[in-house]
């Protein structure tokens, strides 16, 4: 929260339009990948302008991967978050709810 607040406050001093973007993993079972599917979580200061806008981590990834002279680099980086997301998911559920 404290990075909207950052953005919002700059972007009025510096006269411009603020833009953030909240990073999350998607899977499934994850609470907040669910509310980003059902709502589009994001936030409007003004009239259709999207102060905070969802991006999972794999799409940062794939967009990025697609424009990169490295692409393997940014494979090996999507299977590692792939790795930590099935590592989470493989938990008990009453642990799962300390990951979301």
């Amino acid at each position: 929260m404290r990075n909207v607040v950052l953005a919002h406050a700059l972007a009025r001093d510096l006269n411009v339009s603020a833009a953030v973007i909240a990073a999350f993993a998607d899977a499934p079972n994850f609470h907040t990948a669910h509310r980003v599917r059902s709502s589009g979580s994001e936030l409007l200061p003004g009239p259709g302008k999207p102060l905070i806008t969802p991006l999972s981590y794999q799409s940062i990834i794939a967009m990025t991967q697609s424009l990169s002279r490295q692409a393997s680099d940014w494979g090996d980086l999507a299977a590692w978050v792939n790795r930590k997301i099935e590592h989470v998911l493989l938990k008990p559920r009453h642990k799962l709810r300390n990951h979301i």
